[in-house]
């Protein structure tokens, strides 16, 4: 249907509040000081607040220095499989590789440990899984038994204070 600007159409009717090519007369409504300020019963004269700005958004898709996407787990058992560690950190999203190594004692009064990195797609991922098993008790049946000390991999790597405390009263 070509109807041209300005000419009423009854199939037009109706469908604006002004004839085509028609201005609105007077000020527009968010321009009308009336509306804009108005009184209240008390007196007091209300306005438009300002506008809060939005903060800037910290990125948090990007690691921090102490971040990794690969996690050292203590407190393992000492006869832990990698297939029963593995099916601790397999369910998280990112998983990738999981490094055990058993250390046996060097001199007697020494401990055996395992030392176990896990390693995840990124560090975000990572941290989902620490978060998830940190303090898990790896053996229920042993009440007094080690719970899963996890953190984010440093490098060049160091045993945690717990493995050196193990050494020196060995060294006694």
């Amino acid at each position: 249907m070509d109807v041209p600007a300005g000419v009423n159409h009854p199939a037009l009717v109706g469908l604006g509040a002004l004839p085509a090519g028609a201005r609105p007369r007077g000020p527009s409504p968010l321009e009308d000081p009336a509306l804009v300020q108005r009184s209240s019963s008390l007196g007091k004269s209300v306005s438009i607040p300002e506008v809060e700005r939005p903060k800037p958004v910290l990125i948090v898709d990007r690691p921090s220095e102490d971040e990794s996407n690969i996690l050292f787990v203590d407190g393992l058992p000492t006869d832990c499989t990698r297939r029963e560690v593995a099916h601790l950190f397999r369910p998280f999203v990112g998983f990738k590789d999981l490094r055990l190594v058993h250390k046996e004692p060097r001199r007697s009064g020494d401990k055996a440990y395992a030392l176990c990195f896990v390693e995840f797609s990124d560090a975000k991922c990572a941290g989902t899984a620490m978060e998830a098993l940190q303090e898990y008790r790896f053996d229920e049946r042993k009440l007094d038994g080690p719970f899963l000390k996890i953190q984010f991999a440093r490098f060049p790597f160091r045993p945690p204070p717990a493995h050196e405390d193990r050494k020196r009263l060995s060294a006694r």
